[in-house]
């Protein structure tokens, strides 16, 4: 598999995402959470098919620990994985001390190491983007101060908005940033942001590449609350049938070959999904028409559909 170097990672093109292998998520999900069997089969395919990178948190239910158990068996042969896990929204109040915020993270981190049965965490993410803002240079010194002390190899923020991605450009340096990113949602390309964070030349981690499976699920049959989606997604069924290329392949090869994208994070159920989002990682570049088409359908979707925390159905995580 194609690698991109950044900040001295040399990651995969694909980042496998866990959520699915530590509980029951997604919202076209009808397979469910696979048996720790098949989610160790998974694993162990993705490596060989040259996945080197894997997308976790402490709220993904058991996924470290599924992950932390299968890499302990797989010592002798693989070199060692990156790992990218989630420190919790910090519990102390906004007025907490430099130490008392420093000892959160810190015993974040020493949690997830444990559950991992690694030594260090290779890059570790702020899971609430908005601690950012309440604590401000107080998580970037306990950050640092974790990196000199071995605990964590590079640090960054998940975030859901362009707001928080500013907010991330702003206070720096951390070395890495997880983003929502897809056909529907457009805000950092559309703010120039994606591009900001190119030049700073930051791990960029795009994630939601197909908005938690919505854009598989038939606009006939959508949950009330989504029926601001049956619109994109119809004008998305008929640009797959005019141009004969699978909506699979469009969200993916659409987000792969946007400036400054080093790592897309897909979740899969099963080995038959992960080989299939394989090929189309390896798909042709979209030609400008349709990617002209595309701008012109989904620009400025409303937040309601485009941001899944504000989804009220089941299975919805962050």
């Amino acid at each position: 598999m194609e690698c991109c170097s950044v900040k001295g990672i040399r990651i995969s093109r694909m980042t496998l995402g866990t959520a699915q292998l530590g509980l029951n998520y997604g919202i076209a999900n009808r397979i469910g959470q696979p048996s720790l069997e098949r989610a160790h089969e998974i694993l162990k395919r993705a490596l060989a098919l040259g996945i080197n990178a894997f997308d976790t948190a402490r709220s993904y239910g058991n996924s470290e620990t599924i992950i932390g158990a299968f890499f302990e068996r797989q010592k002798a042969s693989f070199k060692g994985p990156i790992i990218i896990t989630k420190i919790p929204k910090i519990q102390p109040p906004s007025q907490a001390s430099l130490e008392q915020v420093y000892a959160f993270i810190r015993d974040s981190l020493i949690r997830s190491a444990s559950r991992l049965k690694m030594k260090h965490i290779p890059i570790a993410l702020m899971h609430h983007a908005p601690d950012v803002t309440t604590y401000g240079k107080k998580i970037i010194e306990s950050l640092n101060r974790l990196k000199k002390e071995g605990l964590v190899k590079y640090a960054g923020v998940s975030v859901y908005s362009p707001d928080e991605v500013k907010e991330f450009l702003r206070i720096g340096p951390m070395e890495a940033i997880e983003i929502p990113i897809n056909l529907f949602d457009r805000r950092l390309i559309d703010q120039g942001l994606l591009f900001e964070l190119a030049k700073k030349e930051i791990l960029v981690l795009a994630r939601s590449v197909f908005l938690q499976g919505l854009f598989f699920l038939d606009p006939r049959n959508l949950p009330t609350a989504l029926h601001l989606a049956v619109k994109p997604l119809r004008q998305l069924r008929l640009l797959s049938q005019e141009t004969g290329i699978s909506i699979e392949s469009l969200a993916v090869t659409f987000v792969r070959d946007l400036p400054g994208i080093s790592s897309l994070v897909i979740g899969v159920e099963t080995v038959e999904q992960l080989k299939r989002d394989i090929e189309v990682l390896n798909a042709p570049h979209l030609p400008d028409r349709i990617n002209e088409k595309l701008a012109q359908y989904y620009s400025n979707l409303p937040e309601k559909l485009i941001n899944p925390s504000l989804w009220n159905v089941e299975r919805n995580i962050r």
